[in-house]
């Protein structure tokens, strides 16, 4: 009975250790909002040899579009580019790291003046992904690791998948309400044109009719 209640305690602390890794892992996505004339950075450690993965999008603000610059230890610029967004879709960028250090991954705003853009983005290293993998497990626990990793896998492509519905939907959500509102100011405006034309018909005839009056 002392081994079984080992072996549960055992089993229930892998189970809340697995939980804990993946709650850690899926913390990683950020929503951050990137002001006008401005550039926000954020950093992540790296090894040579290891591989770094951004995914990345930009749900509200102009046209979807952000520059983003990668810079390197050392300083050398890695990748800067302007990115476009325009169907909601995120994009997948790899670079494969050389030097060990801190990596830059800035998002650059600078070009708009009064538009802030909305940056949905995740940062993930081949390093990190393999270590929860490759962990040695007890023996006994194997078939029960390959299930919960199986879960966790899964627990991943859903709450991706999650993720780019959501996006999809606050994308097509401001753009109805930008519709909503252009649809708004133009009724508004083609009422006011209409009761200003009113209301010069109505002098001119009445003026028209007054001067008909005077010549008589």
């Amino acid at each position: 009975k002392s081994k079984m209640k080992g072996e549960v305690v055992l089993l229930f602390v892998v189970v809340l250790a697995h939980i804990g890794s993946f709650v850690c892992v899926q913390a990683a996505p950020l929503t951050i909002q990137v002001e006008p004339k401005s550039t926000e950075c954020f950093y992540h450690r790296a090894q040579p040899q290891d591989s770094l993965n951004l995914e990345f999008v930009v749900t509200r603000g102009g046209l979807l579009d952000v520059t983003l610059k990668v810079t390197a230890p050392s300083g050398n610029v890695l990748h800067s580019e302007l990115h476009f967004f325009s169907n909601g879709d995120e994009q997948l960028l790899k670079f494969d790291t050389t030097e060990n250090g801190i990596y830059a991954f800035c998002f650059d705003n600078e070009m708009s003046r009064w538009t802030a853009k909305v940056v949905n983005f995740e940062i993930t290293s081949a390093s990190e992904r393999e270590a929860d993998i490759d962990a040695p497990i007890p023996e006994t626990l194997k078939p029960l690791e390959r299930s919960i990793r199986s879960m966790k896998a899964e627990l991943r492509r859903i709450i991706k998948e999650q993720r780019y519905l959501r996006t999809r939907e606050q994308t097509h959500r401001d753009t109805q309400e930008s519709t909503f509102v252009r649809v708004y100011w133009f009724s508004t405006l083609e009422s006011v044109v209409l009761v200003a034309l009113g209301v010069f018909q109505i002098y001119f005839v009445r003026k028209w009719f007054d001067t008909k009056g005077s010549l008589v």
